[in-house]
């Protein structure tokens, strides 16, 4: 929310919706005499509009603002993705922009106009386009006095003879680097407010444990169900974004190496996993040896994004049996087992998955075997008779970690008779 002398800028909420009726209303009517067919204007009743901007704030059309002075709401701004085929993804696009006219020629214009600007640039824009009736000289005259440009793009409307609409577009001043870095302040400053101190002195006893390994991340202290729904919340920033921009964000966000934004670069890969490619694995491991740091981090990023990424190129797997296996990095060697997770709940490449339990169960680190049990375990959910096979082939060469990981839900009777088998 902006706050400035005496107006106050803030999203639009569904009991505004009789006040924008009002205002739409009265601002056709005003502006548009003389150049839309009075039937029309009189047909534009505040009633009918207000129902309009009920079902659009419902459903979530656009993204739509008040400003508001001495209380009253004198007028409202709705902005977005370019709605034009012609435009590429920089393109932002102010909707509607309307003032009660009894507050034209005051600023209050301007001043919604450039707030538009900024939460388009925050959504990572760095154009925008807007429409305006031909014969409307006067707001014409107000958006090329802020930088608007007429490009070739005009269209008669079905609404009277001669009513022409014409696209205005503006380049907006600041450069898409700076747009990023505005976007993750604002995250950041939605995870400082959700700051949990209880929580947070538990992750910090977590981030001084040298064994995992965290403590060249930090925490803010947030609970990771509000840290989710605020990734949730900003996911709309990047729906439209091209590939480019979309991992350039995400790399932005990875490298302040806070572990909430990385749960929210992991939330959003997986959020958009029916767009990732294959030559995304190497953007994918390349996260993975320079920002998973823990089992958290691990867990988290392998059986979502990274995991779907493995079911979708199978043939990706091959990489996992001969180089992850054999990574110096342990978080490298825990992945290999549980990016399979994935898969093997969908009952799809078991064997591959034995073959990577093979190679890691002379392996010495604690998590790493237990990365392998986990495994095992799911493909046990579904295929009991090939991991106890598999146990009675390796039962001499198991940690008794996997092993209980495992058969954690084997049948009672069973699990016991497995646990008292001596190794040879």
């Amino acid at each position: 929310m902006t706050k400035k002398k005496d107006y106050i800028i803030k999203e639009a909420e569904l009991n505004h919706s009789r006040a924008l009726g009002r205002i739409h209303s009265s601002s056709w009517r005003v502006a548009y005499r003389g150049i839309i067919p009075d039937k029309i204007l009189k047909n534009m009743t505040p009633q009918k509009r207000a129902r309009k901007f009920e079902k659009y704030i419902t459903e979530g059309y656009g993204y739509n603002y008040v400003i508001e002075v001495k209380g009253k709401i004198i007028g409202f701004l709705t902005i977005g993705k370019s709605r034009d085929d012609d435009l590429n993804d920089e393109y932002g696009e102010i909707w509607g922009i309307y003032l009660d006219p009894e507050y034209w020629r005051q600023g209050y214009g301007s001043r919604l106009i450039r707030f538009g600007f900024k939460k388009l640039q925050e959504m990572g824009f760095t154009k925008v386009s807007l429409w305006v009736l031909k014969k409307n000289t006067n707001s014409i005259k107000f958006y090329k006095k802020i930088g608007f440009e007429k490009d070739d793009k005009e269209e008669s409307l079905p609404i009277g003879d001669g009513v022409i609409k014409i696209r205005l577009i503006k380049k907006m001043i600041e450069t898409d680097d700076r747009s990023k870095k505005k976007i993750i302040k604002n995250i950041e400053n939605e995870i400082k407010k959700n700051i949990n101190e209880e929580y947070k002195k538990g992750i910090e006893r977590f981030f001084k444990d040298k064994d995992l390994e965290e403590s060249n991340f930090f925490s803010y202290g947030v609970k990771t169900s509000n840290v989710r729904k605020i990734g949730e919340k900003y996911y709309a920033v990047t729906k439209d974004m091209n590939r480019n921009k979309f991992f350039c964000l995400c790399e932005k966000m990875l490298n302040k190496r806070n572990s909430e934004l990385r749960t929210i670069v992991f939330q959003w890969n997986y959020r958009i996993k029916k767009n990732i490619e294959k030559r995304d694995y190497e953007i994918f491991y390349k996260w993975l040896k320079k920002y998973v740091t823990g089992w958290g981090s691990c867990d988290d990023f392998c059986t979502h994004a990274f995991g779907y990424l493995i079911y979708q190129y199978p043939e990706l797997i091959t990489r996992i049996i001969d180089y992850w296996v054999e990574s110096d990095n342990r978080w490298i060697r825990r992945a290999a087992p549980v990016v399979m997770i994935y898969s093997l709940k969908k009952g799809k490449y078991i064997n591959h998955a034995l073959k990577i339990a093979d190679k890691l169960l002379n392996d010495g680190e604690d998590l790493v075997q237990k990365g392998v049990g986990w495994m095992l375990k799911i493909i046990a959910n579904t295929h009991r008779d090939i991991i106890d096979t598999y146990l009675i082939e390796n039962y001499d060469k198991i940690p008794r970690v996997t092993l209980r990981y495992a058969i954690e839900k084997f049948p009672e009777k069973r699990r016991k008779e497995i646990l008292k088998w001596n190794k040879i």
